[in-house]
Protein backbone atom coordinates (compact mmCIF):
# COMPACT_ATOMS: atom_id res chain seq x y z
CA UNK A 1 0.00 0.00 0.00
CA UNK A 2 1.85 3.37 -1.11
CA UNK A 3 2.58 6.17 2.15
CA UNK A 4 -0.61 8.31 2.65
CA UNK A 5 1.20 11.79 2.37
CA UNK A 6 -2.15 13.65 2.17
CA UNK A 7 -4.29 12.74 5.53
CA UNK A 8 -3.72 13.90 8.91
CA UNK A 9 -2.45 10.60 11.32
CA UNK A 10 -2.26 12.53 14.88
CA UNK A 11 -4.94 15.01 14.76
CA UNK A 12 -7.75 12.76 14.45
CA UNK A 13 -6.37 9.97 16.99
CA UNK A 14 -6.40 12.28 19.91
CA UNK A 15 -9.91 13.94 18.29
CA UNK A 16 -10.92 10.42 18.43
CA UNK A 17 -8.98 9.95 22.09
CA UNK A 18 -10.59 13.13 23.31
CA UNK A 19 -14.34 11.91 22.10
CA UNK A 20 -13.89 8.26 23.64
CA UNK A 21 -12.90 10.29 26.99
CA UNK A 22 -15.99 12.38 27.08
CA UNK A 23 -18.48 9.51 25.79
CA UNK A 24 -17.23 6.39 27.92
CA UNK A 25 -16.88 7.62 31.34
CA UNK A 26 -17.23 4.18 32.61
CA UNK A 27 -13.70 3.71 31.60
CA UNK A 28 -12.03 6.41 33.63
CA UNK A 29 -12.51 3.67 36.75
CA UNK A 30 -10.40 1.62 34.87
CA UNK A 31 -8.38 4.14 33.68
CA UNK A 32 -7.19 5.02 37.65
CA UNK A 33 -6.74 1.32 38.37
CA UNK A 34 -4.18 0.72 35.21
CA UNK A 35 -2.42 3.59 36.41
CA UNK A 36 -1.20 1.62 39.06
CA UNK A 37 0.51 -0.44 36.24
CA UNK A 38 1.72 2.97 34.24
CA UNK A 39 3.05 4.07 37.86
CA UNK A 40 7.05 4.29 37.23
CA UNK A 41 6.25 3.64 33.11
CA UNK A 42 8.38 5.75 30.75
CA UNK A 43 7.40 9.04 31.34
CA UNK A 44 7.74 8.93 34.57
CA UNK A 45 11.42 7.52 33.99
CA UNK A 46 12.18 9.74 31.71
CA UNK A 47 11.32 13.07 34.03
CA UNK A 48 13.35 11.52 36.79
CA UNK A 49 16.42 10.84 35.13
CA UNK A 50 16.33 14.56 34.79
CA UNK A 51 17.23 14.75 38.19
CA UNK A 52 20.27 12.06 38.14
CA UNK A 53 22.54 14.85 38.26
CA UNK A 54 23.50 14.64 41.70
CA UNK A 55 25.53 12.38 44.03
CA UNK A 56 22.31 10.24 45.08
CA UNK A 57 21.78 8.07 42.45
CA UNK A 58 19.32 5.36 42.01
CA UNK A 59 22.76 2.81 41.68
CA UNK A 60 24.24 4.28 45.12
CA UNK A 61 20.88 4.06 46.63
CA UNK A 62 20.56 -0.04 45.44
CA UNK A 63 24.64 -0.28 46.63
CA UNK A 64 23.52 0.95 50.31
CA UNK A 65 20.08 -0.93 50.37
CA UNK A 66 21.95 -4.15 49.11
CA UNK A 67 24.84 -3.83 51.95
CA UNK A 68 21.67 -3.34 54.69
CA UNK A 69 20.13 -6.21 53.71
CA UNK A 70 23.34 -8.54 53.87
CA UNK A 71 24.19 -7.08 56.84
CA UNK A 72 20.62 -7.49 58.50
CA UNK A 73 20.50 -11.19 56.83
CA UNK A 74 23.86 -11.70 59.12
CA UNK A 75 22.33 -10.77 61.86
CA UNK A 76 19.36 -12.73 60.96
CA UNK A 77 21.32 -16.00 60.61
CA UNK A 78 22.93 -16.10 63.81
CA UNK A 79 21.76 -18.62 66.68
CA UNK A 80 20.48 -15.61 68.46
CA UNK A 81 17.95 -15.02 66.34
CA UNK A 82 16.74 -18.37 65.98
CA UNK A 83 17.07 -18.98 69.63
CA UNK A 84 15.49 -15.75 70.72
CA UNK A 85 12.32 -16.98 68.18
CA UNK A 86 12.15 -19.97 69.31
CA UNK A 87 11.73 -18.77 72.55
CA UNK A 88 9.09 -16.04 71.76
CA UNK A 89 7.13 -19.00 69.89
CA UNK A 90 6.90 -20.81 73.16
CA UNK A 91 6.11 -17.51 75.48
CA UNK A 92 3.96 -15.72 73.16
CA UNK A 93 2.38 -17.80 70.36
CA UNK A 94 0.00 -15.44 69.62
CA UNK A 95 2.48 -12.67 68.96
CA UNK A 96 3.66 -14.79 66.38
CA UNK A 97 0.56 -15.70 64.89
CA UNK A 98 -0.83 -12.02 64.96
CA UNK A 99 2.88 -11.19 62.90
CA UNK A 100 2.59 -13.75 60.55
CA UNK A 101 -1.29 -12.81 60.02
CA UNK A 102 -0.14 -9.28 59.48
CA UNK A 103 2.17 -10.29 57.00
CA UNK A 104 0.13 -12.62 54.98
CA UNK A 105 -2.78 -9.73 55.06
CA UNK A 106 0.12 -7.24 53.59
CA UNK A 107 1.04 -9.96 51.01
CA UNK A 108 -2.52 -10.85 49.47
CA UNK A 109 -3.31 -6.82 49.66
CA UNK A 110 -0.18 -6.42 47.47
CA UNK A 111 -1.55 -9.60 45.05
CA UNK A 112 -5.24 -7.70 44.65
CA UNK A 113 -3.19 -4.71 43.75
CA UNK A 114 -1.57 -6.15 40.99
CA UNK A 115 -4.59 -8.07 40.15
CA UNK A 116 -6.51 -5.17 39.81
CA UNK A 117 -3.99 -2.84 38.53
CA UNK A 118 -3.20 -5.67 35.29
CA UNK A 119 -6.49 -6.33 35.41
CA UNK A 120 -7.75 -2.49 34.64
CA UNK A 121 -5.41 -1.91 32.15
CA UNK A 122 -6.52 -4.97 29.93
CA UNK A 123 -10.13 -4.19 30.34
CA UNK A 124 -9.23 -0.75 29.59
CA UNK A 125 -7.72 -1.68 26.15
CA UNK A 126 -10.30 -3.66 25.66
CA UNK A 127 -12.64 -0.95 26.47
CA UNK A 128 -11.19 1.73 24.33
CA UNK A 129 -10.99 -0.58 21.21
CA UNK A 130 -14.87 -1.21 21.16
CA UNK A 131 -15.66 2.70 21.87
CA UNK A 132 -13.36 3.29 19.00
CA UNK A 133 -15.62 0.94 17.03
CA UNK A 134 -18.91 2.94 18.66
CA UNK A 135 -19.55 -0.37 20.83
CA UNK A 136 -21.23 -0.41 24.15
CA UNK A 137 -18.63 -0.51 26.72
CA UNK A 138 -19.30 -2.69 29.92
CA UNK A 139 -17.06 -3.11 33.16
CA UNK A 140 -18.30 -6.66 33.79
CA UNK A 141 -17.36 -8.15 30.45
CA UNK A 142 -14.22 -5.93 30.49
CA UNK A 143 -12.94 -8.05 33.90
CA UNK A 144 -14.30 -10.55 32.48
CA UNK A 145 -11.83 -10.51 29.46
CA UNK A 146 -9.08 -9.14 31.38
CA UNK A 147 -9.07 -12.56 34.02
CA UNK A 148 -8.65 -14.69 30.35
CA UNK A 149 -5.92 -12.22 29.27
CA UNK A 150 -4.17 -11.37 32.42
CA UNK A 151 -1.09 -13.86 32.94
CA UNK A 152 0.18 -12.77 29.34
CA UNK A 153 -0.60 -8.96 29.69
CA UNK A 154 1.22 -9.40 33.08
CA UNK A 155 3.82 -11.48 31.12
CA UNK A 156 4.46 -8.21 29.23
CA UNK A 157 3.93 -5.90 32.59
CA UNK A 158 7.05 -7.74 34.30
CA UNK A 159 8.87 -7.60 31.15
CA UNK A 160 8.68 -3.53 30.81
CA UNK A 161 9.23 -3.10 34.45
CA UNK A 162 12.36 -5.26 34.41
CA UNK A 163 14.07 -3.55 31.46
CA UNK A 164 13.04 -0.01 32.10
CA UNK A 165 14.82 -0.76 35.95
CA UNK A 166 17.64 -2.01 34.36
CA UNK A 167 18.63 0.51 32.28
CA UNK A 168 17.65 3.52 34.89
CA UNK A 169 20.61 1.34 36.92
CA UNK A 170 22.76 0.94 34.49
CA UNK A 171 22.64 5.03 33.26
CA UNK A 172 22.69 5.49 37.71
CA UNK A 173 25.82 3.52 37.31
CA UNK A 174 27.22 4.71 34.71
CA UNK A 175 26.70 8.57 36.43
CA UNK A 176 28.76 7.32 39.39
CA UNK A 177 31.57 6.08 37.51
CA UNK A 178 31.81 9.55 35.34
CA UNK A 179 30.79 12.06 38.29
CA UNK A 180 34.98 12.90 39.28
CA UNK A 181 35.28 13.11 35.32
CA UNK A 182 34.31 16.93 35.66
CA UNK A 183 32.48 18.24 32.17
CA UNK A 184 33.67 15.41 30.37
CA UNK A 185 31.38 13.49 32.68
CA UNK A 186 28.60 15.86 32.20
CA UNK A 187 29.19 15.15 28.68
CA UNK A 188 29.15 11.39 28.62
CA UNK A 189 26.36 11.30 30.79
CA UNK A 190 23.97 14.08 28.71
CA UNK A 191 25.26 11.20 25.61
CA UNK A 192 23.83 8.57 27.61
CA UNK A 193 20.92 10.08 28.39
CA UNK A 194 19.83 10.45 25.18
CA UNK A 195 20.72 6.81 24.24
CA UNK A 196 18.91 5.74 27.36
CA UNK A 197 15.53 7.83 26.41
CA UNK A 198 16.26 5.89 23.35
CA UNK A 199 16.07 2.65 24.60
CA UNK A 200 13.13 3.58 27.20
CA UNK A 201 10.74 4.27 24.15
CA UNK A 202 11.45 1.75 22.17
CA UNK A 203 11.28 -0.84 24.60
CA UNK A 204 7.93 0.75 25.69
CA UNK A 205 6.56 1.18 22.02
CA UNK A 206 7.17 -2.78 21.16
CA UNK A 207 5.70 -4.19 24.32
CA UNK A 208 2.86 -1.48 23.89
CA UNK A 209 1.97 -2.87 20.77
CA UNK A 210 2.49 -6.59 21.89
CA UNK A 211 0.16 -6.45 24.14
CA UNK A 212 -1.78 -5.10 21.74
CA UNK A 213 -1.76 -8.07 19.27
CA UNK A 214 -2.42 -10.27 22.50
CA UNK A 215 -5.46 -8.77 23.08
CA UNK A 216 -6.98 -7.10 20.14
CA UNK A 217 -5.45 -9.63 17.68
CA UNK A 218 -5.34 -12.49 19.45
CA UNK A 219 -1.82 -13.73 18.85
CA UNK A 220 0.14 -15.90 20.77
CA UNK A 221 2.70 -14.22 23.50
CA UNK A 222 6.18 -14.93 20.63
CA UNK A 223 4.03 -14.01 17.62
CA UNK A 224 2.99 -11.07 19.37
CA UNK A 225 6.26 -9.86 19.90
CA UNK A 226 7.55 -10.75 16.54
CA UNK A 227 4.13 -8.50 15.06
CA UNK A 228 5.01 -6.08 17.46
CA UNK A 229 8.81 -5.60 16.76
CA UNK A 230 7.82 -5.58 12.93
CA UNK A 231 4.88 -2.53 13.26
CA UNK A 232 7.70 -0.88 15.59
CA UNK A 233 10.70 -0.94 12.68
CA UNK A 234 7.90 0.12 9.88
CA UNK A 235 6.81 2.99 11.92
CA UNK A 236 9.43 3.77 14.37
CA UNK A 237 8.71 7.36 13.29
CA UNK A 238 5.55 7.88 13.66
CA UNK A 239 6.06 5.92 16.98
CA UNK A 240 8.50 8.77 18.16
CA UNK A 241 6.31 11.28 17.26
CA UNK A 242 3.40 10.21 18.56
CA UNK A 243 5.30 9.35 22.38
CA UNK A 244 6.19 12.93 22.26
CA UNK A 245 3.10 13.81 22.02
CA UNK A 246 1.64 11.76 24.95
CA UNK A 247 4.79 12.89 26.71
CA UNK A 248 3.90 16.47 26.62
CA UNK A 249 0.57 15.61 27.59
CA UNK A 250 1.64 13.36 30.90
CA UNK A 251 3.68 16.37 31.69
CA UNK A 252 0.89 18.94 31.33
CA UNK A 253 -1.17 16.39 33.66
CA UNK A 254 1.63 16.26 35.99
CA UNK A 255 1.83 19.81 36.15
CA UNK A 256 -1.40 20.58 36.73
CA UNK A 257 -2.03 17.31 39.49
CA UNK A 258 0.97 19.13 41.05
CA UNK A 259 -0.82 23.02 40.98
CA UNK A 260 -4.21 21.09 42.67
CA UNK A 261 -2.27 19.80 45.85
CA UNK A 262 -0.10 23.03 46.35
CA UNK A 263 -3.27 25.14 46.21
CA UNK A 264 -4.89 22.73 48.48
CA UNK A 265 -2.04 22.18 51.04
CA UNK A 266 -1.81 25.96 51.39
CA UNK A 267 -5.28 25.96 53.13
CA UNK A 268 -4.24 24.33 56.42
CA UNK A 269 -0.50 25.63 55.86
CA UNK A 270 -0.86 28.85 55.15
CA UNK A 271 -4.28 30.13 54.97
CA UNK A 272 -6.06 28.68 58.63
CA UNK A 273 -2.73 29.40 60.43
CA UNK A 274 -1.97 33.39 59.17
CA UNK A 275 -5.94 34.52 57.65
CA UNK A 276 -8.33 31.99 60.21
CA UNK A 277 -6.78 31.88 63.36
CA UNK A 278 -9.36 33.14 65.55
CA UNK A 279 -11.92 30.46 63.62
CA UNK A 280 -13.78 28.06 65.30
CA UNK A 281 -11.37 24.51 65.63
CA UNK A 282 -14.06 22.62 63.73
CA UNK A 283 -14.32 24.92 60.94
CA UNK A 284 -10.64 24.85 60.73
CA UNK A 285 -10.70 21.15 60.81
CA UNK A 286 -13.31 20.83 58.07
CA UNK A 287 -11.82 23.14 55.61
CA UNK A 288 -8.58 21.19 56.42
CA UNK A 289 -10.66 17.80 55.17
CA UNK A 290 -12.32 19.28 52.40
CA UNK A 291 -9.00 20.87 50.79
CA UNK A 292 -7.51 17.09 51.29
CA UNK A 293 -10.75 15.60 49.31
CA UNK A 294 -10.95 18.22 47.03
CA UNK A 295 -6.94 17.21 46.12
CA UNK A 296 -7.65 13.84 45.99
CA UNK A 297 -10.46 14.08 43.56
CA UNK A 298 -8.82 16.27 41.36
CA UNK A 299 -5.43 14.68 41.50
CA UNK A 300 -7.58 11.15 40.85
CA UNK A 301 -9.66 12.65 37.77
CA UNK A 302 -6.48 13.72 36.04
CA UNK A 303 -5.42 10.20 36.21
CA UNK A 304 -8.25 8.56 35.12
CA UNK A 305 -8.63 10.62 32.09
CA UNK A 306 -5.03 11.19 31.13
CA UNK A 307 -4.83 7.34 31.21
CA UNK A 308 -8.23 6.71 29.08
CA UNK A 309 -6.84 9.59 26.94
CA UNK A 310 -3.02 7.88 26.49
CA UNK A 311 -4.33 4.57 26.07
CA UNK A 312 -7.51 5.70 23.55
CA UNK A 313 -4.65 7.13 21.47
CA UNK A 314 -2.67 4.59 21.33
CA UNK A 315 -5.29 1.89 20.32
CA UNK A 316 -6.13 4.43 17.79
CA UNK A 317 -2.75 4.89 16.34
CA UNK A 318 -2.59 0.89 16.56
CA UNK A 319 -5.65 0.21 14.66
CA UNK A 320 -4.44 2.82 11.77
CA UNK A 321 -0.93 1.71 11.43
CA UNK A 322 -2.08 -2.03 11.58
CA UNK A 323 -4.23 -1.40 8.63
CA UNK A 324 -1.96 0.16 6.61
CA UNK A 325 1.49 2.76 6.03
CA UNK A 326 1.48 5.90 7.86
CA UNK A 327 2.95 8.41 6.94
CA UNK A 328 4.81 10.44 10.20
CA UNK A 329 4.13 14.47 10.48
CA UNK A 330 8.02 14.27 9.36
CA UNK A 331 7.78 12.58 6.03
CA UNK A 332 4.79 14.22 5.14
CA UNK A 333 6.63 17.92 5.93
CA UNK A 334 9.06 16.06 3.66
CA UNK A 335 7.46 15.17 0.95
CA UNK A 336 5.35 18.52 0.61
CA UNK A 337 9.24 20.26 0.31
CA UNK A 338 9.98 17.53 -2.26
CA UNK A 339 6.93 18.37 -4.22
CA UNK A 340 7.55 22.20 -4.28
CA UNK A 341 9.65 22.78 -7.38
CA UNK A 342 7.36 20.79 -9.10
CA UNK A 343 4.49 23.18 -7.74
CA UNK A 344 6.76 26.07 -8.83
CA UNK A 345 6.98 24.68 -12.19
CA UNK A 346 3.56 24.09 -13.08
Amino acid sequence: MPMQTTTYLYRPVLKRAWEIVKKFKSLWLFGLFAALVSAGGEYEMISRAFYGANQDTIFNNIINGLQTGWTEGAKLATGDFWQNLSQLIVKAPDSVLMAIFILLFILLLILFFIWLAVSSQVALVRGVAQANKNRKVSLAEGFTFANQNFFSVLGVVIILKIVLFALFLILGWELWLTSSLGLWGSAIYVISFIFFIFFVLVVSFVLKYQVFYLLLRKEGFVASFKSAWELFVANWLVSLEMSLIMLGIYLVASALSLLIITLCAGIPIIIIPFYLLTVNIAIKVILSILAAIIALVGVFFITATVSVFQWAGWVALFERLDSGDEASKIERIGQGLKNLPEMFRK
